[in-house]
């Protein structure tokens, strides 16, 4: 019987404070849970990595981000390489400045119907080019990262949401990826990709 198998990961936050004296004795407890979880394995498809990857989002915590993650897929050197499919959280962006205009009109706006209609339709809008700002760090590590990442791949509206698929001898598995801070912006995002 054909079965996909797959690793959820999750708020790794690399670069928080202390994160440097404190990561390198979970790391050896995580190899050891990672090692005895795959050892009677053959393979392990995907690894979703499901946010807060790095605490600030600046480019050097992506750089250590990437030297982690090869430390990880090294673990899977027994195995076909599993991909990669990874959704930024709240800590994955650099924060834009909270006194900024465009910020503000995002923020306390959003239920005027020309704002958000502008964010949602108008990529070039300044709205929309605050939150590509916000996440260039982490868009610039994921389309550089030496992972694999699944052959099937399409970036979604937002930077770092997507939709793909991998594929097991005859049966292929779909995976939304949307990152969603709040539950209005969530309901308003479906809408908008369902109508």
């Amino acid at each position: 019987m054909t079965s996909f198998r797959w690793l959820h990961l999750s708020d790794f936050h690399l670069g928080m404070k202390r994160h440097a004296d404190l990561w390198p004795n979970m790391e050896a407890a995580f190899f050891d849970d990672l090692s005895a979880t795959l050892k009677d394995s053959d393979s392990l498809d995907l690894v979703l990595f499901t946010g807060d990857l790095v605490q600030k989002g600046d480019a050097l915590e992506y750089q250590e981000l990437e030297i982690w993650l090869q430390k990880l897929w090294d673990r899977f050197s027994n195995l076909n390489p599993p991909r990669l499919l990874a959704i930024p959280g709240n800590h994955d962006l650099l924060r834009p400045a909270t006194t900024g205009a465009v910020s503000l009109a995002l923020r306390h706006n959003w239920s005027r119907n020309e704002v958000h209609n502008t964010f949602w339709n108008d990529p070039d809008s300044e709205y929309r080019k605050l939150v590509d700002h916000a996440f260039a760090n982490y868009l610039t590590w994921w389309q550089t990262t030496k992972i694999p990442k699944p052959e099937q791949f399409v970036p979604g509206l937002l930077p770092g949401d997507f939709s793909a698929s991998i594929k097991k001898d005859q049966y292929q598995l779909g995976i939304i990826g949307l990152k969603v801070p709040s539950v209005t912006l969530r309901t308003k995002m479906l809408r908008k990709i369902l109508a």
